[in-house]
Parts: C-alpha cells; sequence; structure tokens
C-alpha cells in the first residue's frame, strides 16, 4: 500500500533568512511534509539558488543582508515559472502596497507558527 503523500510532497522550497535557526527550523518542517528545501542565509545567496532551480514556493526574510527579500521578490516577479513568494518579517508593519508591487503574495509575522506553513503549502 502506498504512503500517502504529505502536505509538501514533492515541493521545491528556498527559505532566506539571516538567522540560521529560522532557516533549520522551517527546513526540518517543510521536510517532514515531504518537501524537498535550500537554505540561503542571505539574499545574494538566495539569487544564486533562484538562477540555477525552478521554486514552488520563496520563504524570504524582509531584511536580510546583500539584498533585502523585497529586492529578491521584484527579480521574480517577471521570472517563469514564478514561486509562491512569502515575506516573512520581525516587524508588525509592512508596507503592503509596496511589498504587492514587488511581487509578494503572503505575509507571516515572526515568530512563525509552522501550522501556517503546512496550510499555505496545501492551499497552493
Amino acid at each position: 500500500m502506498a504512503k500517502k503523500a504529505g502536505a509538501g510532497a514533492r515541493k521545491m522550497v528556498l527559505v532566506a533568512d539571516d538567522e540560521e535557526a529560522v532557516c533549520g527550523l522551517l527546513a526540518d518542517y517543510i521536510t517532514s511534509l515531504g518537501g524537498k528545501v535550500d537554505t540561503a542565509y542571505d539574499g545574494k545567496r538566495a539569487m544564486e539558488y533562484l538562477a540555477g532551480k525552478d521554486y514552488d514556493f520563496v520563504f524570504l526574510d524582509c531584511n536580510m543582508p546583500e539584498m533585502t527579500g523585497l529586492e529578491v521578490s521584484a527579480y521574480l516577479k517577471g521570472k517563469k515559472p514564478r514561486p509562491k513568494i512569502v515575506m516573512m518579517t520581525g516587524y508588525g508593519h509592512m508596507d503592503k502596497n509596496f511589498a504587492k508591487a514587488v511581487g509578494v503574495d503572503i505575509y507571516l509575522e515572526k515568530p512563525i507558527v509552522l501550522s501556517r506553513i503546512k496550510g499555505i503549502i496545501e492551499d497552493a
């Protein structure tokens, strides 16, 4: 009997956050759902991954060294196929109009609630 696929089954995910603990937590959780995860600790490394792979989801910290999450999102806006972009922020307020203009699909405030990650992946 075949195992039922998890929420993240076969999903390619990039997690970019300058906090290694956040990257590790999300990578472990998404992997437990069946997804394949790459992690980057700054915007420049995220761009290197994005130049070579197609992702289903990109989780971006708003403020990272080298390039911000919003700058990376702006790059992805015209990319085909375009991944779903999830912006993570530790700040309670984000200029949502600007973020939408550069292609952000979903906002998550830190601390991240893991059940939200599962819901995002399942809903896609």
